[in-house]
């Protein structure tokens, strides 16, 4: 009898041809997501400053405060995570994705609060609550969450990846 025909070692019958190299690693996905990141975290600052500046209003609303809450949460997240991922470390990959996933839902939130805002006050759906959702606040909502739409896509996507786990050069 004959023996099965010997492949050589570290061969794989599913690429003759050997391991198929992998892409070059590219940084702009990555220095994008970090640079949307830092406009997002300096947006949010903003809002930080601005509820400070209010602060005897915001002690007294629940809705001011969980913005308040929000916007600390967002800059502690978006900031550090794009230091971080400008530095190759995947923990800031990893916040700049968490901070533009609590932007979204952040924004939202504020939607749907102002939808709840402009309902009638027996509860019923009026005219002005349904046209708010459609119109202006829907679009408006949409507008400001493509910022962190992008920032989170951009943070996660394959090449952002590769780049932040890519041996460093120097």
């Amino acid at each position: 009898m004959s023996e099965p025909p010997q492949y050589p070692q570290g061969s794989d019958l599913h690429q003759p041809y050997g391991v198929v190299p992998e892409l070059p690693a590219n940084r702009g996905t990555a220095v994008t997501a970090a640079v949307l990141a830092l406009v997002g975290s300096a947006v949010h600052l903003l809002g930080v400053l601005a509820l400070f500046s209010r602060i005897d209003v915001v002690v007294r609303s629940a809705f001011a405060l969980t913005s308040l809450v929000a916007n600390v949460v967002l800059v502690a997240l978006l900031l550090p995570g794009a230091v971080l991922l400008l530095l190759r470390r995947v923990v800031g990959q990893v916040f700049v994705a968490i901070g533009a996933g609590v932007a979204i839902g952040y924004f939202a939130f504020m939607v749907l609060a102002g939808f709840a805002a402009s309902l009638s006050l027996n509860g019923e759906l009026d005219s002005d609550a349904a046209d708010y959702l459609a119109g202006a606040g829907g679009l408006q909502a949409f507008v400001i969450c493509l910022p962190a739409i992008a920032t989170l896509v951009l943070a996660l996507i394959a090449p952002t990846r590769r780049w932040v786990r890519q041996q460093r050069a120097w």
